[in-house]
């Protein structure tokens, strides 16, 4: 389908100067600044370029130079487009001479090069969550109790055993004699049961 194009991005300050060429379709022009914004951006220079512009008061320009095409044919263009514009001395945010279709992390030549200053960046930084509390995340917590069967270990509410007495209806299951409490347990429950009341763990050939 002939819905792509090629696109770049400029500062306000200087919109005839683009600092990134990309290929896309949809939205695509504008995940990069969504993206740098939200801090996780694959691209960490390009992330700092859109950051500096921002907080510097200018804003992004966003200009497709080719639209309505294959997808080969804007990676044509965007090849091209960053092949003239790094000859003319143009500095860009691109890891590569394009055509990755947004990987240009894998095959980029200057890659260990990268890592290391991506680490370089991110040394004394820490998670949002380091050192702090997650209010909804601990009323979760509260309520967990071992051994319970629902999802999140929360026990079942009256509705909910409810609809399981009514779904077990008519159902036949073979019982067992437990060897520790010499009661009759559902085949289906004897390794629940051993383990709860008993505190020991089945293996499969028991």
């Amino acid at each position: 389908m002939n819905n792509f194009y090629t696109y770049e991005l400029c500062s306000s300050a200087t919109p005839t100067i683009p600092f990134y060429i990309g290929k896309g379709k949809g939205n695509r022009i504008y995940d990069h600044k969504n993206n740098a914004l939200k801090q996780r951006h694959n691209n960490i220079y390009l992330q700092n370029k859109i950051l500096k512009i921002l907080r510097e008061g200018n804003s992004i320009v966003y200009r497709k130079i080719v639209e309505n095409v294959s997808e080969k044919e804007a990676f044509r263009w965007e090849i091209g487009r960053i092949v003239v514009l790094r000859i003319m001395g143009f500095k860009l945010c691109n890891f590569t001479f394009g055509g990755t279709g947004g990987d240009t992390f894998t095959n980029c030549p200057n890659k260990e090069q990268h890592k290391k200053r991506i680490a370089a960046a991110l040394v004394g930084r820490v998670g949002i969550w380091r050192g702090k509390k997650r209010p909804n995340h601990s009323l979760i917590m509260k309520g967990r109790k071992r051994g319970n069967c629902s999802w999140l270990h929360l026990p079942h509410s009256e509705q909910h055993k409810e609809n399981i007495r009514k779904a077990r209806i008519g159902l036949a299951y073979s019982k067992i004699k437990c060897k520790y409490c010499e009661r009759y347990i559902s085949t289906n429950n004897m390794h629940a049961h051993v383990s709860r009341t008993h505190k020991i763990l089945l293996t499969s050939s028991d």
